[in-house]
């Protein structure tokens, strides 16, 4: 796969025409080092970035927000205000904040500003109203004014450079009072960066938490960013996961979303096939897009190999059945073999050599080095343990499970 999705050309395209577009960071570790996972996203389409660096260096490479002029809901980071875009911050950042500055004693204006915040988002959106009425908006708006105020007092300035978090939490507050309001303001914004955070969710999952292992290098950590980006953007589109990769590996990706009549006609044939990409005829309706073409590039022939091999006859699968079915026959029939020569006489187990050559034998714990009297694997009571005589009519052809395990998986040894 990562052959096959190199190009993430569209799919940014189609982020910096979205409104609104949700941005956010998470570190990870890549070859033991600390790296940092960015994604774009919109409840259509996302994308993911990763760089060593968390700020302006990795933003610039993302190449999203150089190029947004739309509404960017991130969380403080500094990086993304040095962009011309409309910056709206998270509201599930703030009420953390807030909740922590009221974990202090005496401190009664993060009461009053969480529920001024919280009145704000759901005045109109409990609703289900267009817009938010003045005679509800402007109660809460001189509300949280006033909070903020309170705290200012509470909490002066102090000389020197350096301030509390109380006061530098209120002086952001206070100078990004169109960033922490513009939900508010505007009912297209969302309150939270719940879309961000959800897609960056299976990557912390799998990587950080270490539930599928760990990436050793940055280009293979890229490409599987591209795929994990290719089945999220699918995953919104509605289409089955293991259908976008199985239509992806046989040359036509987004074969399986909604296309225009003209492009149904596009049948796939031959290892070349490919469909128009969707993108070219609606570019400009962010909102009734299809999934968007993601080009891939294949230098080794991989996409043709593997086309060719969903692309076989049936006289060719029927012929590869029966190949396997006569190969198994025999192995069986080894097989029988062993155990009727070994039924006649009990007392004959399997020879010590053949249990040793065996790959699969794994060695006790506890069990002594070889040549130690008494506990070696050549000493009487290691002997005992391997050959035990027959128990179950199961067992009588080998003497143990173990014996007869080892047995089988002697005849399977690949080679």
């Amino acid at each position: 796969m990562c052959g096959v999705l190199t190009r993430t050309a569209e799919t940014k395209t189609l982020i910096t025409l979205a409104h609104p577009v949700h941005v956010d960071e998470t570190s990870t570790n890549i070859a033991s080092a600390r790296w940092w996972l960015h994604v774009a996203a919109t409840y259509r389409v996302t994308a993911y970035h990763l760089h060593r660096c968390r700020g302006r260096v990795a933003v610039e490479e993302f190449a999203i927000l150089p190029e947004f002029t739309g509404i960017a809901v991130h969380d403080a980071l500094s990086s993304y205000d040095t962009y011309l875009a409309t910056h709206a911050r998270c509201g599930a950042h703030l009420a953390r904040e807030l909740t922590a500055a009221a974990a202090h004693p005496h401190q009664v204006w993060p009461p009053a500003a969480f529920d001024a915040l919280f009145g704000l988002a759901e005045a109109a959106r409990g609703a289900g109203l267009p817009a938010r009425p003045a005679e509800i908006a402007d109660p809460l708006h001189r509300d949280w004014h006033h909070a903020l105020l309170w705290g200012l007092a509470t909490h002066p300035r102090v000389e020197g450079r350096k301030q509390t978090k109380t006061r530098n939490l209120l002086g952001r507050l206070r100078g990004r009072d169109e960033q922490v309001l513009r939900f508010a303001r505007d009912l297209t914004v969302p309150f939270t960066n719940t879309q961000a955070e959800r897609d960056l969710r299976p990557a912390k999952t799998q990587v950080k938490v270490k539930v599928s292992g760990c990436a050793r290098a940055g280009a293979s950590a890229r490409c599987w960013l591209r795929v994990r980006g290719y089945l999220s953007t699918a995953r919104k589109h509605g289409i089955n996961t293991l259908a976008a990769l199985r239509d992806t590996i046989v040359g036509c990706p987004g074969a399986a979303t909604h296309t225009s009549p003209e492009q149904e006609k596009l049948k796939c044939s031959g290892a070349g096939c490919r469909r128009v990409s969707p993108i070219s005829s609606s570019i400009g309706d962010i909102d009734l897009l299809p999934f968007p073409w993601v080009g891939f590039h294949d230098p080794r022939g991989v996409v043709g190999s593997v086309s060719g091999h969903f692309r076989r006859s049936e006289a060719e699968q029927i012929s590869e059945l029966v190949e396997a079915n006569e190969a198994l026959a025999g192995k069986l029939a080894r097989l029988e073999h062993l155990l009727s020569r070994n039924s006649g006489n009990s007392s004959n187990p399997p020879s010590r050599d053949d249990i040793r050559a065996s790959p699969h034998r794994r060695r006790r714990r506890g069990a002594a080095r070889v040549g130690r009297s008494g506990r070696g694997a050549s000493s009487p009571a290691r002997r005992d343990r391997i050959w035990r005589g027959p128990r179950t009519p199961m067992t009588a052809a080998t003497g143990s499970p173990r014996a007869a395990v080892t047995a089988v998986m002697t005849w399977y040894r690949p080679g």
